[in-house]
């Protein structure tokens, strides 16, 4: 600005007739497409992270993790004590059940190279799936659905106890990825994995984040050689206060060495997607500012707009002319601008959503409604 004032005549920056030529006003309604032009594109970007997000908490994950508590056993004292730790805990009042495992959705996993029956002998047909170890009561505790079959299930008798432990359950990924069933879940039932026979299948669920998509998962049943594990236990709607002082109280009699930290599984599982919703606030953010920034270009060039046709709108008023009318006049210019600034920013946004929404296993559909909420927006701007 200050370049371009220090050009003006004096004679004719007193008279107001400094800033009447073509080249400047191409620069101001180039610099007003450009301003609305990026607001168009970070206030669609800010509505498409936040309708991903919308799209990802809304989708079932195929447990209920919401009222489901993890415990790290990182301790060796900790891990000694689980057994007593689970029966204490779930004999509380405010616990519905609760389960020893290597892992719950959102937190760490294991994976191993399983051959399909059949191809033992050909390890370039080796497949690579996530493994679990835990107990009888996970799939309750998590409240996952059995697609066929059951879960390993706690038993008194010796030889029934070694033929329930000696199970697998695969859930429905890791069943066809391994030629164990098509359609139906039950044909993997009885088959033979890990030398272990299936017990049964469960629904397929979300372990990770949305971006991935379900992976094969075999379940073992956690045995003398596991060297890791956490507490999962699931509380009563409505009793969570309760229930996390009544956990707290059993792991301070049996542990106050070790800090008390429990995890619910679904903030777990949120943390997974904590870099799309900064980006979201930071698309807000920026949206907002280049809106206030948006908004004194386009106050400027209708000030100037305005300044120059005082007369003609003077003229018009004394012939008739009604306000409404001159408003729209007036306005049709800075539509016009307004209407190219969108048609520049359509093809950055689409392209940057499929960038983005890329990374995502599971996308939302991109909605015309989003283009519409957007061009609307300017354009009341």
């Amino acid at each position: 600005p200050a370049l371009v004032l220090a050009r003006f005549r004096p004679v004719q920056a007193l008279s107001g007739l400094a800033a009447t030529g073509r080249r400047g006003t191409l620069v101001r309604r180039g610099l007003v497409v450009f301003q609305f032009a990026v607001t168009a594109v970070l206030l669609g970007a800010t509505l498409l992270v936040a309708g991903q997000l919308s799209s990802v908490q809304t989708r079932d994950l195929g447990y209920s993790g919401d009222r489901v508590v993890a415990m790290p056993l990182e301790a060796q004292g900790l891990f000694n004590a689980r057994e007593r730790l689970k029966a204490e805990m779930h004999a509380l009042p405010a616990v519905a059940h609760a389960s020893i495992a290597t892992g719950t959705p959102g937190g760490s996993r294991s994976a191993m190279s399983i051959s399909p029956p059949g191809t033992e002998d050909a390890p370039t047909d080796d497949q690579i799936e996530e493994y679990l170890e835990d107990d009888a009561d996970y799939a309750t505790t998590l409240g996952l659905a059995m697609a066929a079959g059951a879960w390993f299930s706690p038993t008194t008798a010796p030889e029934a106890q070694a033929a329930a432990t000696s199970g697998v359950v695969l859930n429905e990924t890791a069943a066809r990825n391994l030629g164990l069933m098509t359609t139906d879940p039950q044909e993997a039932v009885g088959e033979t994995v890990l030398g272990s026979e299936v017990a049964g299948v469960v629904r397929d669920f979300h372990y990770t984040g949305p971006q991935e998509d379900i992976a094969p998962m075999v379940f073992t049943p956690a045995g003398e050689g596991t060297t890791k594990a956490l507490l999962a236990v699931q509380i009563h709607a409505d009793r969570t206060p309760e229930a996390l002082a009544s956990l707290e109280s059993v792991w301070r009699r049996a542990a106050p060495d070790y800090p008390f930290s429990p995890v619910f599984v679904n903030d777990q599982f949120a943390d997974q997607l904590r870099s799309e919703r900064q980006i979201g606030q930071l698309f807000a953010l920026f949206g907002g500012v280049a809106v206030l920034l948006a908004c004194f270009g386009m106050l400027g060039l209708v000030a100037h707009a305005a300044e120059r046709r005082t007369r003609e709108f003077g003229i018009r008023r004394v012939l008739g002319a009604s306000v409404a009318g001159l408003v729209a006049r007036l306005s049709r210019e800075v539509v016009a601008l307004v209407l190219v600034a969108l048609a520049l920013a359509a093809p950055v946004l689409v392209i940057g959503a499929r960038h983005w929404l890329g990374g995502f296993a599971y996308p939302a559909p991109v909605e015309p409604g989003l283009f519409v909420a957007r061009g609307v927006g300017v354009l009341l701007l």
